[in-house]
């Protein structure tokens, strides 16, 4: 990915702005490249990778791509990740009509709703998704 960062120089506003990051922020991923960031001030990339048993080429793409958009870089765009299977408001009243008919047996359920949504998913994916819909609370009397 180009060229090696030799040694972060970070400006006063940027150290506040990533420790705030790594001290404070709730998403695991992001705070720990604010705290790669910090670290490469002080130490090498070789160093920081064993740290945190990444490899070299990481630590200097997370740091490139801070020189490069700042501390928006480091955060996860969205998008990624698994796309979810089952979504409330397209399959939500078709699970919900199938859970009021059989309401003990999961597996019949799984069965229908697997051939009227023409989509392929284990009995996990049903439950998981049952308990995010109980767990939202609009929908606490269906597990």
């Amino acid at each position: 990915m180009g060229r090696k960062v030799k040694k972060m120089v970070l400006s006063f506003s940027d150290k506040i702005a990533l420790e705030a990051g790594f001290k404070s922020s709730t998403n695991k991923m992001f705070s720990r490249r604010c705290h790669i960031v910090l670290l490469k001030q002080d130490r090498s990339s070789e160093d920081i990778a064993l740290i945190f048993g990444i490899t070299t080429q990481s630590v200097d793409k997370w740091c490139n791509r801070y020189l490069k958009l700042g501390i928006e870089g480091l955060k996860t765009k969205k998008g990624q990740g698994r796309k979810f299977i089952l979504d409330v408001e397209k399959d939500g009243t078709k699970i919900r009509a199938a859970i009021e008919q059989e309401r003990q047996r999961i597996k019949l359920v799984h069965e229908e709703l697997e051939q009227n949504l023409e989509k392929k998913f284990s009995s996990w994916t049903l439950k998981r998704f049952l308990k995010k819909l109980s767990a939202s609370g609009n929908e606490s009397d269906y597990v």
